[in-house]
């Protein structure tokens, strides 16, 4: 070994243990878990359209792709039952010789008993409370108007009519309510024209502003104040009053005399419910 070897050598030795002092003061980094290779990792949850910065804004990069609106299609499966489109009133005919309609929130029949009013109050309704809408009484001056107690129901567009005789009970339908009416086209006598409905319930009945309320735990019914109007365009407010048997509309004589046939009286029902879950059967 020459002596530039042996001055060099000395500096070498020294580096070479000053870098191994440097490791062994170096703390030593923690150890990553990663996750089991043979286990497919968690599914990331996607984001949420509204963070807290707020909605996201059509156009920025973030935002989700926008999506044609859905068609209703009443046939289309909604929980396991069939879709129902409450924007429009269906009419069925089984075979039975009865007639069915189906509002948003109710449903009607139409048989040898007349006309009946199912109100739908909801998902958590347990059991059906029918009113009786056809009248079972009519006089005029007191004396009894004889009609026809089971007429076929006569459908026509969005038209229910019972031919009674001596008039015509008639149902205009809506999705969200039923006007009744009765349509004389002449008077078997003078006098007091009076109709009776028994409108017998199992809910709580009442007296409001519109007529009369027919109260339950999930919702309500409500019968109009009856307005008779003539061939003229002339109107009369009809007094309509709730018994314990029923309402009862009355014509005044003096109305009718002047009266100019055909003659309609027309309340209107409706229904109104509490429960708004969207589940419906």
């Amino acid at each position: 070994m020459d002596a530039s070897t042996r001055s060099v050598l000395p500096l070498l030795l020294a580096s070479a243990l000053g870098a191994i002092s440097t490791a062994q003061e170096r703390p030593v980094a923690a150890w990553v878990d990663s996750h089991d290779v043979k286990t497919a990792p968690e599914p990331t949850r996607a984001p949420d359209l509204v963070t807290d910065r707020g909605p996201r804004q059509a156009g920025s990069p973030d935002a989700a792709p926008a999506r044609p609106p859905k068609a209703i299609d009443p046939d289309a499966p909604i929980g396991g039952l069939r879709g129902i489109d409450h924007s429009r009133t269906y009419f069925d005919a089984p075979g039975d010789g009865s007639l069915w309609v189906r509002g948003a929130n109710y449903k009607t029949s139409f048989d040898q008993a007349g006309a009946t009013y199912f109100p739908l109050f909801g998902s958590r309704q347990e059991k059906h409370y029918p009113h009786a809408l056809s009248p079972d009484r009519v006089t005029i001056g007191g004396v009894p108007v004889a009609f026809e107690r089971a007429p076929a129901a006569a459908h026509s567009g969005e038209r229910v009519e019972l031919d009674r005789g001596p008039f015509v009970e008639a149902y205009d339908f809506q999705p969200g309510s039923i006007e009744q009416t009765f349509v004389f086209p002449s008077l078997p006598g003078a006098g007091e024209l009076v109709v009776h409905i028994p409108l017998a319930s199992e809910l709580s009945a009442s007296e409001c502003v519109e007529g009369f309320e027919f109260q339950g735990a999930l919702g309500k019914v409500t019968y109009g104040r009856a307005t008779a109007i003539d061939a003229a365009g002339r109107r009369f407010a009809a007094p309509t009053s709730l018994g314990s048997d029923g309402i009862t509309i009355r014509v005044g004589a003096e109305f009718l005399a002047a009266a100019e046939m055909p003659l309609v009286i027309d309340p209107v029902v409706s229904t109104f419910g509490i429960d708004t879950t969207s589940f419906d059967n």
